[in-house]
This record gives C-alpha cells, sequence and structure tokens, in this order.
C-alpha cells in the first residue's frame, strides 16, 4: 500500500519531462524524491540544478541529510554561486521547480518571508525567499506543493508577496490542470522505499514539532551506520 508522501513524489515526478532541466531548492526531499523517480523511469536524460550544491548535474544518489551533498557536488558538471544561479541563471534556463509556500492565495501568489504584516516584528519568521522573487517572474513551469494543509497556508490575502502566481506582474500565465492523480504503481513505491530514499527522508515534509524531531534522529542514526569507518 502506497502511503501520502509516496503520492506526492509520483505525482512530482509524472510532471517531468525528458530532457528538460528541473531545479530544487533547500529542505524539499519531496521534491528530490520525485526527480529522482522521473530520473529512474522516464526521464533518464533530465538535468538536475540544485540550490543544495549550487550546481547542474545528470546523475542521482540516494536521498540523505548529513550527506545531502553527494547527491549534487560529487557529481556536477558545472558548480555556480547561490547570487549567480538565481540572478542570472536560472531566470534564462527557465527550468521546472517545485516550492512549498509557508502561504499561498487563490491566484497561487505565495510567501515565504513571515506570518504577520509587521516585518520587523512577525509572528513567525520564515526560511526566506531565496531565489523566488527572481525566478517567479519569468519561468512559466513554476509549481507548488503543500503537504500539510491548514487555514494557516491557505489564505485570502497573503501577509507577504515573494512569489508570483496568476498576478498582474508575472508575463506568463500558469494553466492549472485539475484532476485525480493515479496512484503509485508497484515499481515507483520499490524504487522510492529501496532506492531513493530508503532513510524514508521524503517523511520530515509531513511531520512537525517531537514526531519530525524524532524521525530526524532516526534518519541520522541509521545514515551513520551506512557511512565508511
Amino acid at each position: 500500500m502506497w502511503t501520502l508522501d509516496e503520492l506526492l513524489c509520483v505525482c512530482i515526478s509524472r510532471q517531468v519531462r525528458d530532457g528538460e532541466i528541473v531545479a530544487q531548492g533547500l529542505a524539499t526531499p519531496l521534491v528530490a524524491a520525485g526527480y529522482l523517480l522521473a530520473w529512474h523511469t522516464h526521464a533518464p536524460r533530465v538535468y538536475f540544478a540544485s540550490a543544495i550544491g549550487q550546481s547542474i548535474c545528470r546523475e542521482g544518489a540516494p536521498l540523505g541529510l548529513a550527506r545531502v551533498e553527494a547527491l549534487w557536488l560529487g557529481k556536477a558538471l558545472a558548480s555556480f554561486g547561490f547570487v549567480q544561479a538565481a540572478a542570472d541563471l536560472l531566470p534564462r534556463m527557465r527550468p521546472k521547480e517545485f516550492f512549498r509556500p509557508g502561504q499561498v492565495d487563490a491566484q497561487g501568489n505565495f510567501n515565504n518571508i513571515a506570518f504577520g504584516r509587521d516585518y520587523t516584528r512577525p509572528r513567525l519568521r520564515l526560511p526566506g525567499t531565496g531565489g523566488i522573487p527572481d525566478v517567479t517572474p519569468v519561468m512559466s513551469e513554476t509549481h507548488l506543493y503543500v503537504p500539510r494543509h491548514s487555514r494557516v497556508t491557505f489564505v485570502a490575502h497573503l501577509d507577504f508577496l515573494s512569489g508570483l502566481g496568476h498576478h498582474p506582474a508575472r508575463r506568463h500565465g500558469m494553466g492549472p490542470r485539475l484532476g485525480e492523480t493515479a496512484p503509485p504503481s508497484q515499481e515507483e513505491t520499490r524504487l522510492l522505499r529501496e532506492v531513493i530514499d530508503p532513510l524514508g527522508i521524503r517523511r520530515l515534509e509531513f511531520l512537525s514539532g517531537i514526531a519530525r524531531h524524532s524521525l530526524l534522529r532516526t534518519i541520522l542514526e541509521q545514515e551513520a551506520q551506512l557511512q565508511p569507518a
């Protein structure tokens, strides 16, 4: 039986086309697992662009936490500084990218800056924008995913705007396609569990608090046993 995290990975994977460039931001193992699933199945000629390693590569590796750079740095075709990648290369290359919003409105505009309208004294500071404001105005392959649905995330009005969806300032519109996602196949599930993410790192995006802390500890302990002595 498949799980929700596997369903989301499969949904991401099936939107990847062979030969295109896919970009991954920070702390998004569901996205990485989805890209790798595509690479293992129908898209063997995909290019990976990563904010983690600030590099481009064509070869994947199993997911990791302490050794996450091995996926990118050890197999990079070329490496770039973050500012160069976010402000220059990615807007010109226009890759496919999946973002996890802190807040998102009905038009697909989103906020990863802070909760609360006072920037100097927010209720909660979010991870920040990274290169999101640089790429979303020009990229037509921007996708959003929300592992944990709540009224905190889906809002009528954003506290801050960091990423453009169907916004008047956007040069390229996004056409949402609605439909029921076909469940993961037996082979897709096997690849995720046995090859791509045997440690279950993808599940971290569905957890918070004590449950997330406990899984992090377990993953790091298991990962340490895989390290060469």
